[in-house]
């Protein structure tokens, strides 16, 4: 339902129509994307990690995805978007 809600949203704001699935070049806000890696933020997140509860728990300094991808974990870094895992 979510997403549902989320492509309604983007067809409504810019005329979209629906395309054949393929691979597409997309840009996201940064509200938006912050929003999709809070869904997997138990993936990536260093607490879930230090609590044993990642499966990337052994991971860490090794490559997991793609290489143009980069998530820093850091709550004190300024620009950290403003969710915290409690």
């Amino acid at each position: 339902m979510y997403v549902k809600n989320i492509l309604t949203l983007g067809e409504n704001q810019i005329g979209a129509k629906t395309l054949p699935s393929k691979f597409y070049r997309v840009v996201f806000s940064n509200e938006v994307f912050s929003e999709l890696l809070l869904n997997f933020q138990n993936v990536f997140s260093a607490l879930y990690v230090y609590r044993n509860l990642s499966k990337y728990k052994h991971s860490q300094g090794t490559l997991v995805a793609n290489p143009k991808v980069t998530i820093i974990d850091d709550p004190w870094a300024p620009k950290m978007p403003k969710f915290r895992v409690v």
